[in-house]
């Protein structure tokens, strides 16, 4: 009854004995008196091991928190290289600096190609070639509203080949706008004041 006692009054409800140190307890505790079924050396090793059961207990539980301790720094540490690895090899960017590193050109091949003219100037009379014409484009206005395009090229380019006259819509209705493609061999009698009637404003695209 005696251990039982100290048992309840020096250790907390919290902590729990071992099987071994219980069936020790509930062996010398058996009789009425403690004094007379154990020597003092037996009682002296029982409260020995009462004392020293909780510092061992206080011993495991220190460090079973240590470990655990470790193992979330581990983790965290863990987490924080995954995080960064998958930042380093992000899907996005690598597939966007991929699309970056290949040239523009790549699905032109015929931009990067360059075209051979010939320069034989010898008469093939089997072998014609289309004359190569190079046009530019003029913008004339000021006009009547009723002057056409048919107009035009009946007054100016009659004799004219290669030449288109279109009529342009404006947001000014109060005068007529024409644009003019012709060979760039033309161009510059096209260009001359002399050329149009007058007070009609004439400049090339």
């Amino acid at each position: 009854m005696l251990i039982e006692y100290i048992l309840k009054r020096t250790i907390p409800s919290s902590v729990k004995l071992s099987d071994d140190l219980l069936s020790l307890l509930e062996g010398a505790s058996i009789g009425n008196d403690v004094s007379s079924s154990a020597d003092p050396t037996s009682v002296a090793l029982i409260l020995k091991s009462v004392v020293d059961e909780p510092k061992t207990i206080s011993s495991s539980n220190l460090k079973l928190h240590d470990k655990l301790n470790k193992l979330n720094v581990n983790s965290s540490a863990m987490k924080q290289s995954a995080s960064q690895v998958s930042v380093k090899t992000d899907p996005v960017n690598t597939a966007t600096n991929v699309l970056k590193s290949i040239p523009a050109n790549l699905d032109r091949p015929y931009c990067s190609q360059k075209f051979t003219v010939g320069t034989n100037r010898k008469v093939f009379a089997n072998l014609p070639t289309v004359p190569v014409i190079k046009f530019a484009d003029v913008f004339v206005f000021r006009f009547c509203p009723q002057v056409t395009s048919v107009q035009l090229m009946s007054e100016l380019f009659t004799n004219t080949l290669d030449v288109t006259v279109t009529q342009m819509v404006t947001k000014n209705p109060s005068y007529a706008s024409l644009d003019i493609r012709l060979p760039t061999a033309l161009l510059d009698d096209v260009l001359q004041p002399t050329f149009w009637p007058e007070l009609i404003i004439i400049k090339r695209f």
